[in-house]
């Protein structure tokens, strides 16, 4: 399972899970679960995203913009 920030033509952004050539929104409206770290920080990701898909609102890989897999996590880098 592959799970994708995107952003669509029309400058909406959510989190989906990448299947195939195409993308499956997440929908966070239930409230337990508001954002990709809540997904992967929670004891079955898996699971959760499988619970949160709309299949039905699926896009197709080339009409969105993939962006970082990042939205509250602390990122830290170095060089070398």
């Amino acid at each position: 399972m592959k799970l994708a920030k995107y952003r669509t033509g029309s400058g909406h952004s959510g989190v989906g899970q990448v299947d195939d050539d195409r993308l499956l929104p997440l929908d966070f409206s239930g409230g337990q679960f508001n954002s990709l770290t809540d997904v992967l920080e929670s004891d079955d990701p898996r699971g959760v995203a499988e619970m949160l898909v709309v299949a039905a609102h699926a896009v197709a890989i080339e009409k969105i913009t993939l962006l970082p897999p990042i939205d509250q996590q602390e990122v830290w880098a170095a060089g070398v």
